[in-house]
């Protein structure tokens, strides 16, 4: 499926979305933002990445001046296919256990 969004660039992206069809079902689609080569794991903001992600280095910092760990600090909080096409889940309806919905997910209007 492919579609065009118009987006606010300085908000974060939805890395996967439910689309609902007229015959009342729904299935998970994986969004892949073609042609923006940065987008940020893990605050899901367009032109930077995770190594100079803002949010993500405030917090680490944070973390640092109180003494307390930063590994546990994710630098992935958005799928990876948000702009590598490879990535995208493939899902195997024999194996349900491969559908993993820990990312972000929203639903459509």
């Amino acid at each position: 499926m492919w579609g065009t969004a118009r987006l606010q660039i300085n908000s974060p992206i939805k890395d996967r979305i439910m689309v609902n069809f007229p015959n009342e079902s729904s299935r998970l689609a994986y969004l892949f933002y073609e042609k923006i080569g940065r987008i940020c794991t893990f605050c899901g903001i367009m032109f930077h990445n995770v190594q100079g992600c803002p949010l993500r280095n405030q917090i680490i910092l944070n973390r640092k001046k109180r003494g307390i760990s930063t590994t546990d600090v994710p630098s992935k909080r958005f799928g990876e296919w948000i702009n590598t096409l490879e990535l995208i889940p493939q899902f195997d309806t024999t194996n349900r256990s491969s559908f993993n919905p820990v990312f972000s997910s929203h639903q459509n209007p």
